[in-house]
């Protein structure tokens, strides 16, 4: 006879299989593993076990099917229906998962839709979003979108690339950067990435890639960044607010000095050329540099102008 205390731990067992399952997809072994770091679960996970515990949800009105290693779980405690404009504006919510660049974010935004699809009575088949999820193997004419699935590509691969690139109208310019993602903002792509030349994050339009080198082997210590040091005056050291990235070092009547530690240099440097007279770079020499060359850039494109 089964006594009260086993019955309760099955039935334990159970809903917390059923909470993993209405999170995501899940492999058996990795059930096992969440199951085991619960002191309060027990420790029952034969072949037998867990035979008993699917037909239980089965009979609850659960249905449960396996893909591959996986049990996924198509519906849940409760459901709503949506109506066919809802239903259309959520598959025109889905179609825009390959506007999404960067490889976590797919992760997430995949992993969501799973999961608001099993609340849904009138939900999405399977096949659909396998079709909108899946890796797209056929080659596309659109040069724009090459770029975009080669840096994905070599984004996952890890290894450092040298980009070629129209750094202005008539500046063609060369970097070497580990890419780390694709940032998509104002319209514009960008492929984001740490370069060791300048010890700082670079972010570069696709736009303006002229060719990309994969290297063969991977750099040691790509992840130090530089920090860039500059002080603010007058009304602006009394008005500005840190940045992301950024933060406080000195500060006196007149003046603070900050630290910026990862912002991609190029969009640093405009920023603070809007700063003017106000705003001083105290380091790195090469920013110093950099900057000197880009306003000698501009006072030359406005005296030809």
């Amino acid at each position: 006879m089964v006594s009260s205390e086993t019955k309760h731990d099955t039935s334990l067992r159970i809903l917390e299989i059923l909470k993993l399952m209405l999170r995501d997809d899940i492999s058996k072994h990795k059930m096992i593993d969440f199951l085991k770091a619960d002191e309060k679960v027990g420790s029952v996970f034969t072949q037998e076990a867990f035979i008993k515990y699917f037909n239980t949800m089965e009979a609850a009105g659960f249905n449960i099917e396996k893909i591959k290693s996986d049990y996924s779980l198509k519906n849940t405690l409760f459901s709503i229906t949506l109506n066919d404009e809802e239903m259309n504006f959520f598959k025109l919510i889905i179609k825009n998962y390959k506007s999404i660049y960067n490889n976590e974010e797919q992760k997430l935004f995949k992993n969501l839709i799973i999961r608001i699809n099993k609340y849904i009575e009138n939900k999405l088949p399977q096949e659909y979003l396998d079709e909108i999820f899946a890796v797209s193997e056929e080659k596309n004419n659109n040069v724009r979108e090459n770029i975009i699935a080669t840096l994905r590509q070599m984004i996952i691969e890890e290894f450092p690339i040298i980009i070629k690139y129209n750094k202005s109208k008539n500046i063609e310019a060369e970097i070497l950067i580990n890419p780390n993602e694709l940032i998509e903002k104002n319209e514009n792509i960008y492929i984001s990435g740490f370069c060791p030349a300048i010890n700082r994050n670079k972010k570069i339009c696709i736009d303006t890639i002229i060719s990309i080198t994969q290297m063969t082997n991977k750099l040691r210590q790509m992840n130090k960044t530089e920090s860039v040091l500059f002080t603010l005056y007058g009304r602006l050291a009394h008005s500005y607010k840190l940045k992301p990235a950024e933060k406080l070092v000195d500060h006196d009547a007149n003046s603070i000095t900050i630290s910026n530690d990862s912002e991609d240099s190029d969009t640093l440097m405009l920023r603070l050329l809007k700063y003017g007279e106000n705003c001083k770079i105290l380091k790195p020499k090469k920013m110093q540099e950099d900057f000197l060359a880009l306003t000698d850039e501009i006072l030359k494109n406005l005296q030809e102008a």
